[in-house]
């Protein structure tokens, strides 16, 4: 008689090899054995496993974009809901991550920003005329508020 070391039961080997009372309790243990062996090798190796998986992203580029792209429209729907629902879970937490990213990135904003209004110029300058044009009665109320509003400070 004999204790199974995965279920603990007794049972009746066939060898005296047998550590196991079942074939099913012989592939579950080695199942979670071969699982620890693998949690443990990904540790150890993380910078070998990051090289592997550039590698093989720079090779299947095209591959994984048509993936991507496929999936997506696949499940467009069920993906905007969930960034909806996300959104609408986390506004503070978006709007600290906003807030601290423009501290951290002023220069690098400004920077594109600049660079935006230099390819943009000639869109911007034409919606800046297209809605002078039909703001015109709007903008003449703005700036006579703003013209009597500075007189009398």
């Amino acid at each position: 008689m004999k204790v199974c070391k995965n279920c603990w039961k007794v049972y009746n080997p066939t060898s005296n090899n047998q550590k196991y009372c079942c074939k099913e309790c012989q592939k579950e243990a080695h199942r979670e054995e071969k699982k620890e062996y693998q949690k443990n090798w990904q540790k150890e190796n993380k910078e070998k496993i990051k090289l592997i998986t550039k590698r093989y992203y720079e090779g299947n580029k095209e591959k994984i974009k048509k993936r991507k792209e496929k999936y997506y429209e696949k499940n467009k729907n069920k993906i905007l809901k969930h960034q909806r629902n996300y959104r609408e879970r986390n506004k503070e937490k978006i709007k600290e991550h906003s807030k601290s990213y423009r501290e951290g990135n002023k220069e690098k904003i400004k920077e594109y920003s600049k660079g935006y209004r230099e390819e943009h110029k000639e869109e911007m300058r034409e919606y800046s005329r297209s809605y002078r044009e039909q703001n015109r009665e709007r903008l003449r109320e703005y700036y006579k508020s703003y013209y009597e509003q500075s007189k009398r400070t």
